[in-house]
C-alpha cells in the first residue's frame, strides 16, 4: 500500500530551536528533529536499482570515519552533524584535480543507472506502472513537503477527526489507569451504540462541521504561506543579486 505520512508544521518555537539552541550546527541537528517522522512514501511493486551516490557523497563516505569531532561534543546526534559539517568543509576546500576521482566514479554509476532504470521501468506490468504513477505524485508532495518544513513554509494539514473518534477521544478521558486501552475502546463502542439515534447524528453532524471549518482554516493558511514563501525567494534572490 503507498502512503505518505506527514510530521506536524514547523512553529515559531521551532524557528527559534533551530537558530537558537545549538548555534554551530543548529539547522542541521534541529531540522532532522523536525524532520525525524516524516516518512517516504512506501513502494510495494519490485525493488528499484539503487541509486548512484553523487561525487560529493562518495567524497564523504571515504573520509567519514577519518574525520573527528569537535572534543566538547558528546551526542551522538551532535557528533555526526559536526562531521558532517566539517566534511563539507573539507569537500569545499578540495581542489578539481582531487575532486574528479569522485566525479568520475559517480559518472560512471550514473550511466549505469540510467540503463537499469529504463531496463526497470520497461518490465513493469501494466498494475506496476499504476502504482509507479501514483508513487512518483505522492513522492513529489513528500518532497515539497520536507523543503517546505526546512524552509519554515510548511502548513499541517487539518486531523480529520469524525464526530464518533471525538466521542471516543471524550470518552477515554475517563478511562482508570490500570484498565486495558483495548477493553475501555470496547465500553466507548458501547456507549456510542446507546445514544439515540438523534444525538449520535447530531454528533455526527457537528463532527463534519468541525472539519469543515478546519480544512477552510487550512486553505487559507496554505495561502498566506504561499505568499510568505514568493516573498522570502524573492528577497533571497535580491540579496544573491546584490
Amino acid at each position: 500500500m503507498l502512503m505518505i505520512r506527514v510530521f506536524p508544521k514547523v512553529t515559531a518555537y521551532t524557528h527559534w530551536l533551530s537558530r537558537a539552541t545549538f548555534p554551530q550546527i543548529s539547522r542541521t541537528i534541529c531540522v532532522s528533529l523536525v524532520l525525524e517522522k516524516l516518512k517516504r512514501p512506501l513502494w510495494d511493486g519490485p525493488p528499484f536499482p539503487e541509486k548512484p551516490l553523487s561525487a560529493y557523497n562518495l567524497f564523504v563516505k571515504e573520509k567519514f570515519a577519518s574525520i573527528e569531532p569537535d572534543a566538547d561534543i558528546t551526542d551522538n546526534r551532535l557528533i555526526t552533524a559536526d562531521r558532517m559539517k566539517k566534511a563539507a568543509t573539507l569537500w569545499k576546500h578540495t581542489s578539481d584535480d582531487d575532486k574528479e576521482p569522485f566525479k568520475t566514479a559517480f559518472e560512471k554509476s550514473s550511466t549505469e543507472y540510467k540503463k537499469a532504470i529504463k531496463t526497470f521501468l520497461d518490465n513493469l506490468t501494466d498494475k506496476d506502472k499504476k502504482t509507479y504513477e501514483k508513487y512518483k505524485e505522492r513522492l513529489k508532495k513528500y518532497q515539497q513537503a520536507k523543503r517546505d518544513i526546512k524552509t519554515g513554509h510548511y502548513v499541517e494539514p487539518p486531523k480529520r477527526i469524525t464526530g464518533y473518534s471525538k466521542f471516543v477521544g471524550e470518552f477515554m478521558k475517563s478511562r482508570p489507569k490500570d484498565e486495558p486501552v483495548t477493553e475501555y475502546m470496547k465500553k466507548a463502542a458501547t456507549a456510542w451504540h446507546a445514544l439515540p439515534e438523534k444525538r449520535r447524528k447530531e454528533i455526527l453532524a457537528e463532527g463534519k462541521k468541525a472539519y469543515k471549518k478546519a480544512k477552510e482554516q487550512y486553505e487559507e493558511e496554505v495561502k498566506k504561506m504561499q505568499l510568505k514563501k514568493a516573498q522570502d525567494q524573492a528577497t533571497m534572490i535580491t540579496g544573491a543579486k546584490e
